[in-house]
């Protein structure tokens, strides 16, 4: 409706559940209807709340979010790497090709290791 278009036209982007619940939650009068002042006093209020949370220096992201992006880069870096052993095995031949694998591939491991345990600190999950 109206209310997921404008938030979308200031950048919010959310579901249409959650734009539901919020046109419900602003319609104070429970006509239905938004009043401008309900929109902005909510939008002040969500302004203010993000400030505090940048100000109070929790991350934006969960540990497991940043968990799943930290992965998303390795893998973009193997996969850049992926292309370099291609090149390199043109190169220089199969046996050094693999043995530069194997010497990436441990360290791929090494990392996973140091994830998960990092992970089952934070109690991201079952031991």
């Amino acid at each position: 409706g109206e209310l997921g278009r404008l938030l979308a036209d200031l950048g919010l982007r959310m579901s249409e559940a959650r734009v539901a619940a919020l046109a419900n939650q602003l319609a104070s009068e429970g006509d239905g209807l938004i009043t401008l002042a309900d929109f902005l006093n909510w939008h002040e209020e969500e302004v203010a709340r993000h400030e505090a949370d940048r100000r109070s220096g929790r991350p934006l992201l969960s540990p497991l979010a940043r968990l799943v992006v930290a992965w998303g880069v390795v893998w973009a870096a193997t996969a850049a790497m992926a292309a370099l052993v291609v090149a390199y095995g043109r190169l220089f031949g199969n046996a050094q090709t693999r043995l530069m694998v194997l010497s990436w591939l441990l360290g791929e491991a090494e990392t996973l290791l140091v994830e998960v345990r990092t992970s089952q600190a934070w109690g991201l999950h079952s031991r």
